[in-house]
C-alpha cells in the first residue's frame, strides 16, 4: 500500500435517542432526534427480507424526524414468512407512534423499499392519517406472499390481509420464479422479466392495482432503471399515470435513477455487490445496476427524499396539496 486512511461514518447523530419498542405486539426501534419536539414522524419498513430497517430510521432521526423502524415479519414473535400480514398491525404502530409525546401526531409519513414500497402505497391508500408517502423501488400492484419453505408456496397466498380477509393479488406468472430458482440455484436470477410478463395481463393489472388516488397527501416514488429484482421504474410510472388519471390533488413525483439497481437504501454505502442471497427463500437473485451509478443513485435518492419531506412534512412546508 502506498497510503491508507480510516474514515468513521455515523448513522446516528449525537443526541439521538434509541428505544426498543415491544408494546401492543409491535417489534420496532424508535429513534428520537436531539432537541425539542414535537417532531414530524416517519415509519420505516423494509422489504421481503423482513426484520428491522434501523439504519434508515436512525438517519431520518439524525435529520430531525422521529423515526420508527418497524418489523412486520421474520423478527421475534412475528410471522416467519411474508404471508397474511394484517394491515391492522401497521395501524397499531401508527397509533403508538402518534401517541408519543415527542411526535406531532398530524405530521406522519411512511416509507418502505421493495415489498415495503408496495406496502406503504397500500397503507397510504387506506389510512388518511398518513400525510406523506415515500416509496422506494415499489410495485404498483399487489403481489402474493413470500415463504421460506418451498412446499409452503407463499406466492399462492396473500401477502396482506385486512379485517381477516386476504387482499387480492396478482396470480399470473408467480410460480415461474420458484421453478427457475430451483433449476439454477448457483446463478443469480433476475426476476424483472418474470414480473414484466405479469403486466401483460392488463385486466388483472387494473384489478390488482393499488388505489393510490386515495392517498391523502404527497407521494414520492424512487426507482432504479436497471432494477433486476422487479421493474420498479415501470411500476412507478403506472402509479404516476393512475394519480394523474384521477387528478390527485397533492404533489406526486417519480425519481427514476439511470444505471441504478434495486438496492436504493441509505447513501454512501458499498454498491459493488450486484446480487443477494434472499434471507427468506434462500435463492440467489440479481439486483442490477452498476456500482458507480448505484452509488450516485443512492445519494440522489437520499437528497431528494429529505427535500421532499422537508417541503411537505415540516411546519414551514406542511403537508399541503
Amino acid at each position: 500500500p502506498v497510503a491508507s486512511a480510516t474514515l468513521t461514518r455515523l448513522s446516528v447523530a449525537p443526541g439521538v435517542e434509541r428505544r426498543a419498542v415491544r408494546e401492543e405486539g409491535l417489534v420496532g426501534t424508535f429513534f428520537v432526534p436531539a432537541g425539542e419536539g414535537p417532531f414530524p414522524a416517519i415509519m420505516v419498513m423494509g422489504g421481503s427480507g423482513g426484520g428491522l430497517s434501523e439504519g434508515s430510521a436512525a438517519l431520518f432521526a439524525s435529520h430531525g424526524y422521529a423515526a420508527l423502524a418497524l418489523a412486520y415479519f421474520r423478527a421475534e414473535h412475528l410471522p416467519a414468512d411474508l404471508v397474511r400480514i394484517p394491515l391492522e398491525y401497521f395501524e397499531a404502530a401508527m397509533r403508538w407512534l402518534r401517541a408519543q409525546t415527542e411526535v406531532d401526531s398530524e405530521r406522519l409519513a411512511v416509507t418502505g423499499a421493495s415489498r415495503g414500497g408496495e406496502l406503504v402505497l397500500l397503507l397510504g391508500s387506506r389510512y388518511p392519517e398518513i400525510k406523506v408517502v415515500v416509496a422506494n423501488v415499489p410495485s404498483s400492484v399487489v403481489y402474493g406472499g413470500v415463504a421460506s419453505a418451498p412446499e409452503a408456496e407463499g406466492h399462492m397466498q396473500p401477502a396482506w390481509t385486512f379485517q381477516g380477509e386476504g387482499i387480492p393479488f396478482m396470480q399470473s406468472g408467480r410460480g415461474e420464479v420458484v421453478e427457475d430458482a430451483r433449476a439454477n440455484p448457483d446463478e443469480p436470477l433476475p426476476l424483472t422479466p418474470m414480473f414484466q410478463r405479469t403486466l401483460v395481463d392488463t385486466a388483472q393489472v387494473r384489478e390488482m392495482s393499488i388505489p393510490v388516488e386515495r392517498i391523502a397527501g404527497p407521494v414520492l416514488l424512487v426507482s432504479g432503471q436497471e432494477d433486476a429484482m422487479w421493474p420498479s421504474s415501470t411500476f412507478s410510472e403506472l402509479v404516476m399515470e393512475r394519480l394523474d388519471e384521477h387528478r390527485h390533488p397533492y404533489p406526486h413525483e417519480h425519481l427514476a435513477l439511470a444505471g441504478t439497481g434495486h438496492m436504493i437504501g441509505p447513501p454512501w454505502s458499498p454498491t459493488t455487490i450486484d446480487y443477494t442471497l434472499h434471507p427468506v427463500t434462500n435463492s440467489l437473485f440479481a439486483l442490477g445496476g452498476t456500482p458507480r451509478e448505484s452509488a450516485a443513485g443512492r445519494a440522489a435518492a437520499w437528497s431528494k427524499t429529505l427535500a421532499f419531506l422537508d417541503e411537505h412534512l415540516t411546519r414551514d412546508g406542511g403537508s399541503r396539496g
